[in-house]
């Protein structure tokens, strides 16, 4: 089927073009400029702007020629006194609100609205009311906003949903009141617009797939920032169960006191070691028993509280005690605790002693599986190397933006709350803009800084 041709002139100049087709294509193809916000030819038709209105002999308003599709016969002078007319018209009322700030703008020497502004603008404008402001909302890292210069071309909104396939911001409002924003908080500020996002499915599935994203980046910055900073491992266990020979044993010298008598290890005892080159912070404890003895006790006390900031645990337990499977079965239970099996060269019967360690501290038998076993609890392998790196800040922040990730998908299912879901959604922005830099705490200053050393 052959496509139908008509006759149009364009500024006294005849031309034959297809039918139905829009006038703005035709004039860029023929090199004629008309002056535009809102049009780009990869992106839908809006004709918001209106600042490409043109003048049609048969039409008694200008029309937008990106929005008119060409007819046998029409007559278009782009360069009229009507078509400047109306274009200063238009580019009057896109400033009305406009700060006119150029010197001082980012985007001074460097803005379409300024060029056009100029060329097509008239030098003085006739609106003398107090400008409005509008505010800002934090649509993320990658969206930066300036509402007060904002014209409303909306090409951000239809390059979100059109080319990135993500329609999470739009057009809200009317008239003066018109702003982008979110389309969670968006049917908050705006219920006249009747934006049911809690019915919508998938905003639900959209969270599960940032909250599924996130655990993937906690993991592989976890990863990182042990490989980077080291993990804290400390041993525990009951008095006279090898814990200071097993620190020996792995540090390679003689760095805890041992002997026969139970409750040497009065406070904990520190040392740094190199795991296959991965730094570990290994700590030896007091011998976990009750006691009367004020400074054992006191001992007891740091050991139980190391053993709960640590990033592993070591449970040391006597495979000679007839109870060593039973004191092993509770402390299996915890991801973080590695079992011990010590002492393993004086045991005549280790059927018994399963899902442990077997090892003898004296000897070094076992020593091996027992540093196999420690990278893989703690998620790290030498084969396997992490995506990124990460301090321990940030993944604090991570964590945290998971959390509230998880609390709006709660209150999204469970409850329908709309106000709870955007105000948990805006928490985990917060915290992933402690990362980005967009976001920063006040109090965090003291941390970026405290490891650093200023004046150098």
């Amino acid at each position: 089927m052959t496509e139908k041709k008509v006759k149009i002139n364009i500024n006294g100049e005849d031309h034959t073009v297809q039918q139905g087709r829009m006038l703005i294509e035709i004039t860029d193809e023929l090199d004629i400029y008309i002056p535009r916000f809102c049009y780009h030819k990869k992106l839908s038709i809006a004709a918001n702007c209106r600042m490409c209105l043109v003048e049609e002999k048969n039409t008694k308003n200008a029309i937008p020629a990106c929005a008119t599709p060409v007819n046998d016969g029409m007559i278009i002078n782009t360069k009229s006194n009507n078509s400047k007319t109306a274009q200063q018209a238009t580019m009057e009322f896109l400033l009305i609100n406009h700060p006119l700030d150029c010197p001082i703008c980012d985007q001074g020497g460097e803005c379409e609205l300024q060029d056009l502004a100029y060329l097509y603008g008239k030098n003085k404008s006739r609106f003398d009311i107090q400008k409005q402001t509008k505010p800002n909302d934090n649509l993320g890292p990658l969206i930066s906003t300036d509402m007060s210069r904002c014209i409303m071309c909306t090409r951000c909104v239809r390059f979100g949903t059109e080319v990135a396939g993500l329609p999470e911001i739009g057009t809200m409002g009317r008239g003066e009141s018109s702003t982008i924003s979110t389309f969670v908080e968006a049917s908050i500020d705006f219920p006249e617009e009747e934006i049911d996002f809690l019915s919508d499915e998938r905003i639900e599935v959209q969270l599960a797939e940032v909250h599924q994203e996130l655990d993937k980046v906690l993991d592989e910055t976890s990863h990182g920032a042990l490989l980077v900073e080291g993990a804290s491992v400390v041993l525990m266990g009951k008095p006279n169960a090898g814990k200071s020979s097993l620190m020996n044993l792995l540090t390679g010298r003689e760095t805890s006191i041992v002997t026969d008598i139970p409750g040497t290890t009065r406070d904990v005892v520190n040392e740094t070691l190199q795991l296959d080159g991965i730094p570990l912070q290994l700590v030896d404890t007091a011998g976990i028993r009750e006691s009367l003895d004020e400074i054992e006790a006191e001992g007891v006390k740091r050991a139980l509280a190391a053993g709960e900031e640590a990033d592993l645990v070591i449970a040391v337990v006597d495979a000679s005690e007839p109870d060593a499977m039973k004191q092993a079965e509770s402390l299996l239970e915890d991801r973080r605790t590695v079992v011990v099996f010590n002492k393993i060269d004086i045991v005549a019967d280790t059927d018994l002693l399963i899902d442990g360690i077997q090892m003898s501290a004296k000897t070094g038998l076992g020593l091996q599986s027992l540093k196999d076993q420690l990278k893989k609890t703690l998620g790290l392998s030498l084969n396997v190397s992490s995506g990124f790196t990460a301090r321990t800040r940030h993944i604090v922040a991570l964590g945290y933006a998971r959390d509230a990730l998880v609390a709006a998908r709660s209150l999204l299912v469970e409850q329908r709350a709309g106000e709870l879901v955007a105000e948990e959604l805006r928490v985990c922005q917060q915290n992933l803009s402690e990362i980005t830099g967009v976001f920063t705490a006040d109090d965090l200053l003291g941390e970026i800084f405290g490891s650093f050393c200023i004046g150098k």
